[in-house]
């Protein structure tokens, strides 16, 4: 009697181990669709500021971002998608349904990569392209510079929703 008590025991010790799963909690989350769309406006805004950013003058959808080399472009790119890119196509879907980055590397030396923005979430622009040339593309035949002019954005706290003044 008491090694079938024991048995019956045993044998439903093992039936909930089977039946239970572990998950690690604990596993650090990505940053949520907010935090990602308030990094995007946090690099425009701090680029714009360095005067490294261009708006065409008839599409406010359209900037050029200048910077000193590929590498630093790279690491651009790496900060709006926060996470690391190995330089080739890449889409990243913002969590939350806050929209998608597109990743492009330039089809030749004169444009590093172009990042596109699709659907964002609260910006006023919530489609928009951002081309990351080095300084050479601005002072070449590349685009008629008139029309791009600076980026200068005002200091409201609604993410992508900035105002331009043009000087």
């Amino acid at each position: 009697m008491k090694q079938k008590i024991l048995t019956i025991m045993f044998a439903s010790v093992m039936a909930m181990l089977a039946f239970t799963a572990y998950s690690n909690d604990d596993e650090p989350q990505g940053p949520s669709g907010e935090k990602m769309l308030e990094n995007i406006d946090k690099i425009i805004v701090d680029q714009a500021d360095a005067g490294n950013l261009y708006q065409k003058k008839d599409d406010a959808a359209r900037f050029i971002l200048v910077a000193d080399s590929k590498e630093a472009a790279h690491g651009v790119c790496e900060k709006f998608i926060l996470d690391q890119w190995d330089g080739k196509q890449r889409t990243v879907k913002l969590p939350d349904n806050c929209g998608r980055i597109s990743l492009t590397p330039g089809s030749d030396e004169s444009i590093f990569y172009t990042v596109s923005f699709n659907a964002l979430k609260n910006f006023k622009e919530p489609d928009m392209t951002v081309v990351i040339v080095p300084e050479e593309y601005m002072d070449g035949d590349n685009l008629a510079i008139d029309q791009y002019f600076p980026r200068y954005l005002g200091n409201d706290n609604v993410p992508g929703n900035r105002s331009v003044v043009i000087l």
